[in-house]
Protein backbone atom coordinates (compact mmCIF):
# COMPACT_ATOMS: atom_id res chain seq x y z
CA UNK A 1 0.00 0.00 0.00
CA UNK A 2 1.40 3.28 -0.85
CA UNK A 3 -0.96 5.46 1.76
CA UNK A 4 -2.77 4.52 4.97
CA UNK A 5 -6.31 6.21 4.12
CA UNK A 6 -9.24 4.88 5.61
CA UNK A 7 -10.46 4.08 1.69
CA UNK A 8 -6.99 2.30 1.08
CA UNK A 9 -7.00 -0.19 4.43
CA UNK A 10 -10.81 -0.84 4.06
CA UNK A 11 -10.12 -1.95 -0.02
CA UNK A 12 -7.19 -4.07 1.34
CA UNK A 13 -9.26 -6.08 4.05
CA UNK A 14 -11.93 -6.32 1.97
CA UNK A 15 -9.46 -8.18 -0.78
CA UNK A 16 -8.30 -10.36 2.50
CA UNK A 17 -11.82 -10.87 3.40
CA UNK A 18 -12.41 -12.53 -0.54
CA UNK A 19 -9.44 -14.85 0.39
CA UNK A 20 -9.99 -15.39 3.81
CA UNK A 21 -13.24 -14.88 4.61
CA UNK A 22 -14.66 -12.48 7.20
CA UNK A 23 -13.03 -12.79 10.89
CA UNK A 24 -15.33 -12.22 14.02
CA UNK A 25 -13.02 -9.42 15.35
CA UNK A 26 -10.10 -7.38 14.32
CA UNK A 27 -7.48 -5.64 16.79
CA UNK A 28 -6.21 -2.30 15.80
CA UNK A 29 -4.16 0.09 17.14
CA UNK A 30 -5.35 3.69 17.44
CA UNK A 31 -4.69 5.04 13.99
CA UNK A 32 -7.18 7.34 13.42
CA UNK A 33 -8.16 5.55 9.96
CA UNK A 34 -8.62 2.44 11.78
CA UNK A 35 -10.02 3.20 15.40
CA UNK A 36 -13.29 3.25 16.80
CA UNK A 37 -13.81 6.91 16.73
CA UNK A 38 -13.86 6.58 12.29
CA UNK A 39 -17.26 6.33 11.22
CA UNK A 40 -16.23 4.68 7.89
CA UNK A 41 -14.07 2.09 9.30
CA UNK A 42 -17.32 1.53 11.99
CA UNK A 43 -19.83 1.02 9.11
CA UNK A 44 -17.19 -1.56 7.46
CA UNK A 45 -17.08 -3.48 10.88
CA UNK A 46 -20.80 -3.05 11.74
CA UNK A 47 -21.99 -4.01 7.84
CA UNK A 48 -19.96 -7.62 7.93
CA UNK A 49 -20.61 -7.91 11.95
CA UNK A 50 -16.93 -7.77 12.69
CA UNK A 51 -16.13 -6.63 16.52
CA UNK A 52 -13.46 -4.03 16.16
CA UNK A 53 -10.75 -3.98 19.30
CA UNK A 54 -8.25 -0.89 19.30
CA UNK A 55 -5.43 -1.73 21.60
CA UNK A 56 -4.30 0.23 24.53
CA UNK A 57 -3.27 3.71 24.08
CA UNK A 58 0.40 4.34 25.00
CA UNK A 59 0.54 0.68 25.97
CA UNK A 60 2.88 -1.19 23.24
CA UNK A 61 2.93 -4.85 25.14
CA UNK A 62 -1.05 -4.65 25.03
CA UNK A 63 -0.45 -5.97 21.33
CA UNK A 64 3.15 -7.69 21.99
CA UNK A 65 2.19 -10.12 19.46
CA UNK A 66 2.50 -8.09 17.04
CA UNK A 67 4.73 -5.72 17.86
CA UNK A 68 7.55 -8.59 18.08
CA UNK A 69 6.70 -9.33 14.61
CA UNK A 70 7.02 -6.00 13.68
CA UNK A 71 10.36 -5.88 14.99
CA UNK A 72 11.80 -8.79 13.23
CA UNK A 73 9.82 -7.31 9.55
CA UNK A 74 12.41 -4.30 10.30
CA UNK A 75 15.37 -6.00 11.16
CA UNK A 76 15.03 -7.82 7.40
CA UNK A 77 14.23 -4.42 6.03
CA UNK A 78 17.14 -2.80 7.46
CA UNK A 79 19.52 -5.93 6.51
CA UNK A 80 17.85 -6.08 2.81
CA UNK A 81 18.86 -2.24 2.25
CA UNK A 82 22.18 -2.58 3.42
CA UNK A 83 22.70 -5.48 1.33
CA UNK A 84 21.27 -3.52 -1.49
CA UNK A 85 18.76 -6.52 -2.06
CA UNK A 86 14.82 -5.95 -3.31
CA UNK A 87 13.06 -5.70 -0.07
CA UNK A 88 9.71 -7.28 -1.33
CA UNK A 89 10.83 -9.85 -2.22
CA UNK A 90 12.98 -10.29 0.85
CA UNK A 91 9.40 -9.25 3.18
CA UNK A 92 7.81 -12.54 0.65
CA UNK A 93 11.20 -15.08 1.50
CA UNK A 94 10.44 -14.11 5.28
CA UNK A 95 6.46 -14.40 5.47
CA UNK A 96 7.13 -18.19 3.49
CA UNK A 97 9.33 -18.93 5.95
CA UNK A 98 7.46 -17.75 8.76
CA UNK A 99 4.11 -19.22 7.73
CA UNK A 100 5.91 -22.70 7.20
CA UNK A 101 7.54 -22.55 10.43
CA UNK A 102 6.63 -24.78 13.20
CA UNK A 103 5.23 -22.45 15.85
CA UNK A 104 6.08 -24.05 19.27
CA UNK A 105 3.50 -23.30 21.03
CA UNK A 106 0.63 -25.19 19.07
CA UNK A 107 3.28 -27.75 17.26
CA UNK A 108 1.81 -26.27 13.59
CA UNK A 109 2.93 -24.04 11.11
CA UNK A 110 0.62 -21.03 10.66
CA UNK A 111 -0.23 -22.10 7.19
CA UNK A 112 -1.14 -25.76 8.39
CA UNK A 113 -3.46 -23.95 10.97
CA UNK A 114 -5.06 -21.18 8.30
CA UNK A 115 -5.00 -23.88 5.04
CA UNK A 116 -5.20 -27.39 6.91
CA UNK A 117 -2.07 -28.40 5.45
CA UNK A 118 1.41 -27.80 5.57
CA UNK A 119 2.68 -25.38 3.25
CA UNK A 120 5.67 -26.13 0.69
CA UNK A 121 8.82 -24.18 1.53
CA UNK A 122 12.42 -24.59 1.11
CA UNK A 123 12.63 -25.47 4.38
CA UNK A 124 13.86 -29.19 5.22
CA UNK A 125 10.91 -30.72 7.59
CA UNK A 126 10.52 -34.18 8.77
CA UNK A 127 6.83 -35.25 7.93
CA UNK A 128 5.09 -35.77 11.51
CA UNK A 129 0.90 -36.50 12.17
CA UNK A 130 -0.52 -34.69 15.05
CA UNK A 131 -3.69 -34.70 16.12
CA UNK A 132 -5.46 -31.57 15.66
CA UNK A 133 -7.14 -31.93 19.01
CA UNK A 134 -5.31 -30.28 21.52
CA UNK A 135 -3.64 -27.58 19.69
CA UNK A 136 -5.70 -24.62 20.89
CA UNK A 137 -5.94 -26.07 24.46
CA UNK A 138 -1.58 -26.08 24.44
CA UNK A 139 -1.58 -22.79 22.91
CA UNK A 140 -4.12 -21.16 26.16
CA UNK A 141 -1.80 -22.85 28.44
CA UNK A 142 1.25 -21.64 27.01
CA UNK A 143 0.02 -17.96 26.69
CA UNK A 144 -1.48 -17.87 30.15
CA UNK A 145 2.01 -19.45 31.43
CA UNK A 146 3.59 -16.13 30.04
CA UNK A 147 0.58 -14.07 31.11
CA UNK A 148 1.06 -15.25 34.67
CA UNK A 149 5.08 -14.86 34.42
CA UNK A 150 4.42 -10.99 33.18
CA UNK A 151 2.30 -9.86 35.36
CA UNK A 152 4.46 -11.44 38.61
CA UNK A 153 7.42 -9.77 37.25
CA UNK A 154 5.27 -5.84 36.63
CA UNK A 155 3.34 -7.05 39.76
CA UNK A 156 0.01 -6.25 38.06
CA UNK A 157 -2.54 -5.97 40.18
CA UNK A 158 -6.44 -6.28 39.77
CA UNK A 159 -8.37 -2.97 39.72
CA UNK A 160 -10.69 -1.49 42.50
CA UNK A 161 -11.37 1.08 40.72
CA UNK A 162 -15.24 0.86 39.93
CA UNK A 163 -17.47 3.48 38.10
CA UNK A 164 -17.88 6.73 39.92
CA UNK A 165 -14.26 7.01 41.61
CA UNK A 166 -12.69 9.51 41.04
CA UNK A 167 -8.91 8.84 39.34
CA UNK A 168 -5.98 10.56 37.84
CA UNK A 169 -4.83 10.43 34.71
CA UNK A 170 -1.40 9.39 33.68
CA UNK A 171 0.65 11.80 32.04
CA UNK A 172 1.74 10.81 28.76
CA UNK A 173 3.99 13.73 27.76
CA UNK A 174 5.82 15.64 30.07
CA UNK A 175 7.20 18.81 29.64
CA UNK A 176 10.31 18.49 31.77
CA UNK A 177 11.62 15.67 34.04
CA UNK A 178 10.56 17.68 37.08
CA UNK A 179 6.79 17.11 35.56
CA UNK A 180 4.57 14.35 37.78
CA UNK A 181 3.70 10.97 36.82
CA UNK A 182 -0.25 12.15 37.14
CA UNK A 183 -2.16 15.06 36.21
CA UNK A 184 -3.38 16.41 38.77
CA UNK A 185 -6.76 16.68 37.10
CA UNK A 186 -10.00 14.62 38.61
CA UNK A 187 -11.47 12.73 36.33
CA UNK A 188 -14.75 10.08 37.21
CA UNK A 189 -14.21 7.07 35.62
Amino acid sequence: MDTTTTKDVTRELMTMFSRYGIPSFLKADNAPQISSDCEEFNEICSTNSIKLLNTIQYWPQSNGEVERQNRSILKLLRISQELGKDWRNELRLYLLTYYSSKHPTTGKSPGELKVGRQIKSKLPTISSFLEDEGVRERDAVIKEKGKEYSDRRRQAKESNIKEGDVVLAKRMRKANKLDTEFTNEEFVA
